[in-house]
């Protein structure tokens, strides 16, 4: 599900996915179906905007969702054959903040400045911290910026 509104200088968006993924095993057949490594039942996201001026914005967006099903226990060994695929990660949440400054000239180029927070709280997946990021700060509260240009 998917709802987005503006109010004269706000805007909303939320959005709300149910997915299952399921596998199942020759050698485990009395245990049927099982989740996959990537079952992620729920997924909950938001954003709230805030139009400042024709060319700057602020957001705060966030994101909840179900844990995923894991093989290994905190020592990373394999768990026991009779808690295959029956065990989860704790839930993951995230909330982030940025700024936009907007300019388009007339020449149809544009200007796009953003600076941010990512995780200002929370407690994102481990695999996103150490596939997406180089650098740790302090709860993995990530500051960003970019600069992006259109000819």
């Amino acid at each position: 599900g998917y709802f987005f509104n503006t109010w004269k200088r706000w805007t909303l968006q939320l959005s709300y996915a149910y997915t299952r993924s399921r596998e199942w095993f020759d050698d485990l057949k009395e245990q049927g179906r099982l989740p996959s490594l990537y079952d992620i039942p729920h997924q909950i996201g938001g954003a709230l905007s805030c139009q400042l001026t024709k060319r700057a914005s602020v957001s705060l967006g966030g994101l909840v969702r179900s844990g995923k099903v894991t093989d290994l226990d905190q020592n990373f060994d394999p768990l026991p054959q009779e808690d295959f695929r029956k065990v989860r990660e704790p839930m993951n949440y995230r909330v982030d903040a940025s700024y936009t400054y907007k300019k388009e000239f007339r020449t149809g180029r544009l200007l796009l400045f953003r600076a941010g927070l990512y995780n200002i709280v929370g407690n994102p997946p481990e695999e996103e911290i150490l596939n997406f990021h180089s650098v740790h700060w302090h709860r993995n509260c990530l500051p960003y910026g970019s600069i992006s240009f259109k000819f």
